[in-house]
Formats: structure tokens, C-alpha cells, sequence
């Protein structure tokens, strides 16, 4: 998967790999960053769940949200909307992201400077948020000294859109002929665009009922689906110039080129991504009122893999004398351009790439046993939660994993009335394989915090409103009415 990108590569982040190179054969005299936009939005139930949560103290003591046996708390039917309003913050408000651009492109490029070099740094447009829309309904039924619930959600979505427009770039590059030198201009003009969304929607039933008035159980399952697009492509447009002598790319009446022979000159880059699929997962929880104002509970969820199906391609051409594994390589000898690669007689051949493509993908979520301590009065409640996870959640495609092996969680709950504040974060570590073997792991704590405010409305209509960072910024709100 890393070849499929290698046009990309080149062209975005020239910069970061030409540090690695140290023939003097090559030089920079043009370096246009163009104008990228970023948008990125993301939520993960996990770190940010409105879920079943009334946001507010109950008259009873089962409000351990986290335990799915926790639905005892309702006594009468209700019915609820979840809403996410969209809303974006740009990064560059909290962070130098020009300034740090500036330093690494000044620093990749040293070696590379010439008297004629000109770099334009990127003017880089970002912004993370979420998506505005409907992402949950809930519904609550009690029935014979039980509950019964049925739920719709989306636990996970992710999107990313970047596009750039005006890149440029001008490498001159020497090869030895006989006796002399000759030197040779590359440009590339490039448009790039790249859109990808990964989107989980659930469908839950769940019952709950009182073994006792010390005991309640419950536990449920749920259908889990899950899309994943992506669509990419490169429009290139290039040139080679030596002794006066201009070679254009994608000029599909090239007489230098045989095309009958199954030659090209083409340069445009692409790739599509279109999987679905789905997966059954359940869970189960007990509460037990061990005093007057304490309630332990234990839980645990199931989740499994989710195959996805689907359909891939991939096209590339490549210039053979440039060198993609060096973009990808530490190696500090490994060379850009390769001018014994060039053809003079036909400086802008390419040939087609063979990149793997497969019809489904792996993708994995965390299961988790989770242990709560409840202490709760008539108007405050603080709840401590453990979690202990399995599993990890993340991907397996073509024999590259990348996924969070995620540890142990923590989390406390504080209810003041109708004012609830959730603090916690969840230990991990990163972890990429590719062929089963590892190439790279680091550990990481996820912090997450979330601040609810409810209220009700002539008694029978629930408002609820929350404010979260996990670890990007969201808010969600939920609509209810009681019968």
C-alpha cells in the first residue's frame, strides 16, 4: 500500500525525504507548496458517548451508565433524539502549524539550496470538527419488572478531505555523457485530491430486569455495519528539459514514445476504495445495591472483528529514474533521482505500477470487562469505572496492520443535580505491522473529558446538552420525552 501513494509522496512531501539524500547530483530550484485545505471530522463513541445517559441524578440508585443493567433506571417509557450541530475549529489557533511547516521545510531542503532557488512555502487552510446531523435514537420500554431498550447510533465516523491546488516543483539533476556533463530539468505541476470516510452505525436491543431489590441484570446485542470510502487522484502534468530540448509527459502524440509497442508517457495518478460490511456484538452488565447509597457493577462487551467487502483499483505510472523506494527508505545513501536510469532518447517514458489491491478489509474493535464503584445520594452521585481491554481496534489490509492495542481504562463520574462531568483516559500503545512482523510501537495515553447538562421541561420533556474533548473537541445533544 505505501507504492500506491508514491506520486503523492513525491510531490507533498518532497521535503521530508529529500533530507536523506546526499549526492550533490541533485539540487532544488523550485519549490511551490501551492494552497492545501484540510477538513478532518471525528467521533468515537468510546471517548465521547451520549449513549443511554439521562445526564441528571435519578431518584434511584442505578444511574452507573456505563453498566448496561443501568436502564433499571427508567420507570416510565421514553423516547429520545441524539443531534450532533456541525461545527469546525481551526488548529492554527492553539498551534504553530505554519511555523513548523516553515522549520522543517528550511531544514529538508539545506543541502539542496542553490543561488536560484525559490520555495514558496504552502498556504495551508485546516480544520478539525464534526459533522452535524442525527446520530442516535432510543427508545425505553419497561414492562413486568424489566426493561426493554432498543437503540440506533453511529459509535464511530471519520472523514478526511484535503485538496491542493498551484504545487509545483523543478529538480535539476546531472548525468555524465563521455566526457561531459549534462544537466537535466524535471518539472511536475500537480492537483491533488484526497477524500476519505469510515462511518459504524448500530442497531442494539437490550432488556434489563431485577433479580431482587439488591440485584439487577441485563444485556443485549447489536448489529454493527460499517462503510469505508476513499477516492484519490493526482493530475499531473510535467516536463523534461535538457539542451534546449523540451520532453512533455501525458502528450499522447509523442512520436518518441511507441505506443503500439505498449509505451507511455502517462503521469496521472488514482486510487479507489469502496468496502462494506458488518458484524453481531453483545454485552451484559450486573448492579448490585451493596448499602444504602453504594451500588458495585460489573460488565463486559463482545465485540468482534467486522470483514469488509468491496471493491479496489489503483492506478500509477512512475518515472524509472525516480527512485520511490528512496522516498520510503532511512536509508541515507539511497538516491532520489538515479541518472543512469534516464533514456535520453526518451526522458519522459513511465511505466505502470503494480500495486496489490485486495476485496476486504479487517477492522477490529476492542472488547472490555469493566468493574464500577457507585457512591449516590439524593441529588450527587460519583461513580469511579475500570475497564480492562481486549482485542485492539484498528485495521488488517493486504498484510499491514495498523491499529491502538488499547490497555486499561479509568473513569469518574461526578452528578451534581443536573450537571454531570466525566474525566478519564485509556492506555495503549500504536502499533503498525506489516507481514506479521512489527515496524513500529509506541505507548499513549488517550485522555477524555466531557462536561452534560440536563434538564426537564413541564415534566414530561428531557434536555440534555454535552460538551466533550476526545481527544478532538464535539458536542452532542439529546431530546426525550417521557410518557
Amino acid at each position: 500500500m505505501k507504492k500506491i501513494g508514491f506520486t503523492f509522496l513525491f510531490l507533498i512531501g518532497l521535503v521530508d525525504f529529500l533530507s536523506g539524500q546526499t549526492t550533490p547530483e541533485n539540487a532544488i530550484l523550485l519549490l511551490n507548496s501551492g494552497r492545501m485545505d484540510v477538513q478532518t471530522s471525528f467521533y468515537w463513541q468510546l471517548l465521547s458517548d451520549n449513549g443511554q445517559s439521562l445526564g441528571f441524578k435519578s431518584p434511584g440508585v442505578w444511574d452507573v451508565w456505563s453498566n448496561p443493567a443501568s436502564l433499571i433506571s427508567f420507570k416510565r417509557p421514553y423516547i429520545s433524539l441524539a443531534l450532533k450541530p456541525g461545527f469546525r475549529i481551526d488548529p492554527a489557533n492553539f498551534y504553530d502549524v505554519d511555523g513548523t511547516i516553515k522549520r522543517k521545510m528550511d531544514n529538508s531542503i539545506a543541502d539542496y539550496k542553490t543561488s536560484a532557488t525559490e520555495v514558496a512555502y504552502p498556504q495551508l487552510s485546516s480544520s478539525i470538527g464534526q459533522k452535524g446531523g442525527l446520530f442516535g435514537f432510543q427508545l425505553v420500554y419497561p414492562v413486568h419488572g424489566g426493561v426493554f431498550a432498543f437503540e440506533m447510533g453511529q459509535p464511530l465516523f471519520l472523514s478526511l478531505n484535503a485538496r491542493n491546488n498551484g504545487l509545483a516543483t523543478l529538480i535539476e539533476t546531472r548525468k555524465s555523457v563521455g566526457s561531459r556533463d549534462m544537466i537535466i530539468h524535471l518539472r511536475i505541476d500537480a492537483l491533488l485530491q484526497a477524500d476519505l470516510q469510515l462511518k459504524a452505525s448500530t442497531y442494539k436491543l437490550n432488556y434489563v430486569r431485577k433479580v431482587n431489590e439488591k440485584l439487577a441484570v441485563g444485556g443485549g446485542v447489536s448489529k454493527t455495519k460499517i462503510s469505508a470510502y476513499f477516492n484519490g487522484s493526482a493530475n499531473l502534468n510535467g516536463i523534461m528539459e535538457t539542451a534546449g530540448t523540451e520532453y512533455v509527459f501525458n502528450d499522447p502524440y509523442d512520436k518518441r514514445i511507441d505506443f503500439d509497442a505498449g509505451e507511455t508517457n502517462k503521469l496521472d495518478q488514482a486510487a479507489f476504495l469502496d468496502f462494506n460490511g458488518g458484524g453481531w456484538d453483545f454485552h451484559f452488565g450486573a448492579l448490585y445495591h451493596a448499602a444504602r447509597s453504594v451500588v458495585i457493577g460489573a460488565s463486559y462487551s463482545r465485540s468482534a472483528p467486522v470483514t469488509l467487502k468491496g471493491d479496489m483499483s489503483v492506478i500509477q505510472y512512475k518515472i524509472p529514474a525516480l527512485n520511490a523506494d528512496a522516498l520510503l527508505s532511512d536509508d541515507p545513501n539511497a538516491e532520489l533521482v538515479e541518472p543512469t536510469k534516464l533514456n535520453l532518447a526518451k526522458l519522459t517514458l513511465t511505466e505502470p505500477v503494480e500495486n496489490p489491491v485486495g476485496d476486504r478489509i479487517k477492522i477490529n474493535f476492542p472488547s472490555s470487562f469493566g468493574l464500577q464503584f457507585s457512591y449516590q445520594s439524593l441529588f450527587f452521585e460519583s461513580t469511579i469505572s475500570l475497564q480492562k481491554y481486549f482485542n485492539r481496534f484498528g485495521y488488517d489490509f493486504l498484510q499491514d496492520e495498523r491499529y491502538a492495542e488499547l490497555n486499561y481504562g479509568l473513569n469518574l463520574d461526578l452528578c451534581f443535580g443536573t450537571v454531570k462531568l466525566s474525566i478519564g483516559a485509556i492506555k495503549g500503545n500504536i502499533v503498525h505491522k506489516k507481514h506479521g512482523k512489527i515496524q513500529s510501537s509506541s505507548g499513549l495515553w488517550v485522555p477524555h473529558t466531557s462536561l452534560e447538562f440536563a434538564i426537564f421541561i413541564l415534566r414530561n420533556y428531557h434536555f440534555s446538552s454535552k460538551l466533550f474533548a476526545s481527544p478532538t473537541p464535539g458536542v452532542g445533544v439529546k431530546l426525550g420525552y417521557f410518557f
